[in-house]
């Protein structure tokens, strides 16, 4: 009796699944599908590049001012081991010096992820868009994205749009489309 309620129950699964695969089937039979490898298009993608580069400038000139703190604190420091008699009033001065570098590193921190977290927001929306568009005008009903997270485990390569997205986007981006 058990044997029988598993063998039904299985069949009804299966034939759920059949189903489910024929109306899929019936449905994208005449679909324009692609795939992209999205960290290729984002990874290549210029607006990503020049952001990366205005970040990157921005680090730079903040490592600038946190060197000069720290060598305006080491000279402090040096200038107080030379002193025969240290006060505390000697000393306060190299310890505020402390505190700002250690509150402009902090502050610098911060802002640094949340410079990063914009980019990315950013360029993100801005493919997302250029990727709709894309389809729209190949006339593409589906673009599936491949993250190597194993949501597209096979795709036959002549469907992989990567390289033609990511002209697409730049084309775009610089104003060339």
């Amino acid at each position: 009796m058990k044997g029988n309620k598993v063998l039904v129950t299985l069949l009804v699964l299966v034939n759920i699944a059949l189903g489910s695969w024929i109306i899929i089937k019936e449905r994208t039979g005449n679909r324009k599908l692609g795939y992209i490898i999205i960290r290729e298009v984002f990874l290549d993608f210029n607006m990503k590049k020049e952001l990366e580069t205005k970040y990157k400038k921005t680090q730079s000139a903040r490592q600038k001012i946190l060197d000069s703190l720290a060598f305006e604190i080491k000279l402090m420091d040096k200038n107080l081991q030379t002193k025969k008699d240290v006060k505390a009033e000697d000393v306060n001065p190299l310890k505020v010096k402390e505190e700002e570098f250690i509150q402009k590193k902090k502050q610098f921190l911060e802002d640094d992820a949340a410079m990063n977290q914009q980019y990315d927001k950013q360029i993100i929306e801005q493919l997302n868009q250029y990727v709709r568009d894309f389809g729209k005008e190949k006339g593409y009903d589906y673009i599936l994205g491949n993250d190597a997270n194993g949501s597209l485990m096979y795709a036959r390569e002549g469907d992989n749009l990567t390289k033609e997205v990511i002209q697409y986007v730049n084309e775009k981006y610089e104003g060339r489309r």
